[in-house]
């Protein structure tokens, strides 16, 4: 990348390297985020088969003679990956265009669990008080707007069409 001229303004003849490397820093972009798009169906249903699985393998026995006994953890992965170590703190207004973000570009129904997980690996995370209420705080005040459609108990999805006005748009992460 061609050095910067000391009083900030870049020479007219770098442009023409600049707009290029822009454009080839956009499409790395786009095929990451396509793959991570393509990853994230795989991993939510490998996610649902492994859930499936142990509730056959583990089923709750209420009466039987295992009442007091408790089951193993699902196998495989957290559902909710660390935070990355540089990740954005998020709460109140600003943790609302992030949740509305997460849903949108999913295009399905997202359940609690999968929008804290899309935030996470967006280089979020929530505040350390309630994490779940604040997630919940948002979502309900998107519903209100009707933003956000709640499609069953945890799970919302992003309604097709909805009037936003430009500082809406602008404050998206």
């Amino acid at each position: 990348m061609p050095e910067s001229p000391p009083g900030g303004w870049r020479r007219f003849r770098d442009r023409p390297l600049l707009i290029e490397r822009e454009r080839e820093l956009a499409a790395a972009a786009t095929a990451i985020e396509d793959e991570q798009r393509r990853l994230a169906a795989q991993y939510i249903e490998l996610r649902r088969e492994l859930v499936e699985i142990h509730q056959l393998l583990w089923a709750p026995d209420r009466d039987g003679p295992y009442r007091k006994t408790r089951r193993p953890d699902v196998a495989g992965p957290d559902p909710i990956p660390q935070p990355l170590p540089n990740a954005q703190q998020l709460h109140g207004r600003g943790l609302r265009p992030a949740v509305l973000g997460s849903l949108t570009d999913a295009g399905r129904p997202l359940t609690l669990v999968e929008i804290r997980r899309a935030l996470h690996l967006s280089g979020h995370q929530l505040g350390p008080d309630r994490p779940a209420k604040q997630l919940g705080d948002a979502l309900t005040y998107e519903e209100r707007k009707g933003r956000v459609r709640r499609v069953a108990r945890g799970t919302y999805e992003a309604r097709e069409s909805f009037d936003t006005p430009t500082a809406w748009k602008r404050s998206r992460p």
